[in-house]
């Protein structure tokens, strides 16, 4: 007869009611509700986040200690305002001694599929004191989860410059570039602590200078995989001449009944669309690095100085 029955233990709604009212500094009333049955993981409810996720964003230790004692889920997902964790809420609010707190009382410092992984927020929030601290808990630099990239290619999402060359030294004046010695650092301390490279084997280092150069390893590499995908596009579109030909006949078709007049010229006359030119990408960058070392001193020497005078305040 019982097999079905709700065996949860049911909460006071009004004594709740106050528990996400209370602020989270009051730990004694906060006590006070929890004994007389206020729900500890009372969800989110008007703009409001469950009790641990506000003591959390806080920094209210002692509080969440109670909220914990009396059975709130150090992995609640309520948040309001990212829709978060509790330990996630204390990433991005900075709160260090929170972290280690809900780390010590069973938060998952990977994350989930559903929160995605912490270490990727001290990248938005570029604290390197706050990325160290997950590490030192054995957050692991090389988690990656389904639709989440490693931790280091987040990194470099998150930081890196798509419009300035990263072989240069940074552009004066453009925030992502001025970025860039922080992206380096945080490979760099990923490394540290068991990261893999962004390039297999590009560099066995755990450096600046290691990171510098396996992240231009990595760029580079990019521009070959995207030279080869022109390079195929253009052999299976404007360098197929059959494909060429119909393209030209659906265009005069189009135009034609219409009234433009369409004369009988080809596509590079009419829209100065150019030939592709095939392999040469390939070329040159077998040219530029014909020494595989070379392309790990791509970056300029006083950049590189820089980066060694950093490492040496280290």
């Amino acid at each position: 007869m019982g097999l079905f029955k709700n065996k949860s233990k049911q909460y006071d709604q009004e004594l709740t009611n106050r528990l996400r009212d209370a602020s989270p500094e009051n730990t004694e009333l906060i006590k006070s509700l929890l004994r007389q049955g206020a729900n500890p993981n009372a969800p989110k409810k008007d703009g409001k986040s469950a009790p641990l996720i506000v003591a959390a964003t806080m920094g209210c230790i002692p509080t969440m200690d109670v909220l914990i004692q009396h059975g709130a889920d150090p992995n609640l997902y309520s948040g309001v305002k990212w829709h978060e964790t509790p330990l996630l809420a204390a990433i991005w609010e900075n709160q260090i001694e929170t972290v280690e707190f809900l780390v010590e009382h069973g938060a998952n410092i990977n994350g989930t599929l559903r929160t995605g992984p912490p270490l990727a927020v001290t990248f938005i929030t570029k604290n390197l004191e706050m990325l160290k601290c997950l590490l030192d808990h054995r957050a692991d630099p090389n988690k990656k989860l389904l639709g989440f990239a490693t931790p280091a290619r987040q990194a470099e999402a998150a930081l890196v410059c798509m419009k300035h060359d990263i072989r240069k030294s940074p552009k004066e004046g453009c925030d992502k570039c001025a970025d860039r010695l922080l992206l380096i650092r945080i490979l760099s301390l990923l490394r540290q602590y068991g990261g893999r490279p962004i390039v297999a084997g590009s560099s066995n280092g755990t450096g600046l200078l290691d990171a510098y150069v396996d992240l231009i390893a990595h760029v580079e590499k990019w521009e070959q995989r995207g030279e080869k995908w022109a390079e195929e596009l253009g052999n299976m579109t404007f360098n197929d001449p059959t494909i060429r030909a119909m393209m030209e006949w659906m265009i005069s078709g189009a135009l034609g009944p219409i009234g433009i007049q369409t004369p009988p010229t080809s596509l590079e006359s009419m829209f100065g669309l150019p030939d592709m030119p095939i392999g040469r990408g390939f070329e040159r960058i077998e040219m530029k690095h014909t020494d595989h070392s070379k392309k790990y001193r791509a970056a300029t020497e006083s950049y590189k100085r820089g980066l060694r005078d950093w490492e040496e305040l280290e």
